[in-house]
């Protein structure tokens, strides 16, 4: 389902059933999703094996280091719950982040605890989780 966000841009809200495939590793990268209600597992597989790398909730982003990379998914994503997600394909991303500050800075912080967290696992090292910072709501930083 298209939904405008007020300033010509056009995103896809769309549900997500629980153990639904956002998408998997090696996919290409088509779409940046914001969830905006539920929780996502980012996963990876070895083999038979399949490790969770974590779990995402509503103001989170899923997507956007294969999307920015146009790179393929190395990680996979599915619904642990239902899931209403708001998708962003490539052509408007661009777009998107240059019409709100809010999300550039939003994405930029998203991908820091991304980055420390992967330091954490690589080194030994985790630190306590933290809560997300609370934010605006996604429909009121597309203008929706």
């Amino acid at each position: 389902m298209g939904t405008g966000s007020g300033d010509g841009l056009t995103v896809s809200k769309l549900y997500f059933d629980i153990q639904e495939v956002l998408f998997k590793e090696g996919d290409p990268a088509t779409s940046l999703f914001i969830i905006e209600d539920g929780e996502v597992e980012v996963y990876q597989t070895s083999g038979a094996r399949t490790v969770s790398l974590s779990r995402l909730g509503p103001g989170e982003v899923v997507g956007e280091q294969a999307l920015i990379d146009r790179a393929t998914h190395s990680r996979g994503a599915r619904a642990i719950t239902p899931v209403i997600a708001l998708e962003i394909p490539p052509d408007q991303l661009k777009a998107v982040l240059e019409n709100s500050h809010t999300l550039a800075r939003l994405l930029l912080q998203h991908m820091a605890r991304k980055l420390d967290q992967t330091a954490d696992i690589a080194f030994g090292t985790p630190r306590p989780a933290e809560e997300p910072e609370p934010s605006e709501g996604v429909g009121e930083i597309l203008g929706q």
